[in-house]
């Protein structure tokens, strides 16, 4: 005989479904129950970058609001290589920023984001950014983005998951500094400011 199956305890919330999901799109369908819009996302651009979905599957959602759905469609970005980039990617868009993921820079190769054609975001992990010689690397290629006209930030990946508004903020005192933000940046920082973002989805 097997052991009897208890009541999930605790935290978890069970979710019953008339059928089971069967497929890839199924399971980041239903994520929409147990995740916030961020963290779905992140799963939905680690799928569409790893070829498991193509961005047409997203409009057959039917999971979570209808303004969900929408917003996950317009942000989806197959580009992301992590979590991290995913939620600083969101925060810089939502505040009306141009941004461009994994960029080419001449001399420097790709970089995580170019943003308004003038500053280089990266958002280093402590796996791939720590120690002398990835200190090096990450300096080598900070100068080589500054000779190419380039303002080069660097944030850790807690400053993208728990603070990324800081990121926006140090992205936009940047341009302000050193007179990259134009009047049409203005327009569009003061226009996202009244736009809904995935705050309003929770």
């Amino acid at each position: 005989m097997g052991l009897a199956r208890e009541r999930p305890v605790g935290d978890v919330v069970v979710h019953r479904m008339p059928k089971p999901p069967r497929t890839a799109i199924d399971h980041l369908d239903l994520a929409a129950l147990c995740t916030e819009p961020r963290q779905q996302l992140a799963l939905v651009d680690a799928a569409l970058r790893l070829g498991l979905i193509r961005p047409a599957d997203l409009a057959g959602f039917s999971q979570g609001s209808r303004a969900r759905r929408e917003w996950l469609v317009r942000m989806a970005d197959g580009r992301a290589e992590s979590l991290s980039e995913t939620y600083a990617r969101v925060e810089m868009v939502e505040a009306g920023l141009g941004v461009v993921p994994q960029a080419q820079v001449p001399g420097v190769g790709r970089v995580d984001f170019i943003v308004e054609d003038a500053v280089t975001v990266e958002i280093d992990s402590e796996a791939f950014h720590s120690g002398e010689k990835a200190r090096a690397r990450d300096g080598s290629r900070d100068r080589a983005a500054t000779t190419q006209g380039y303002l080069p930030m660097r944030f850790s990946f807690h400053d993208a998951v728990e603070r990324p508004d800081q990121i926006v903020a140090d992205v936009v005192g940047t341009l302000t500094r050193w007179e990259r933000l134009t009047p049409t940046v203005r327009t569009n920082l003061n226009t996202a400011a009244r736009v809904s973002g995935w705050r309003e989805l929770l």
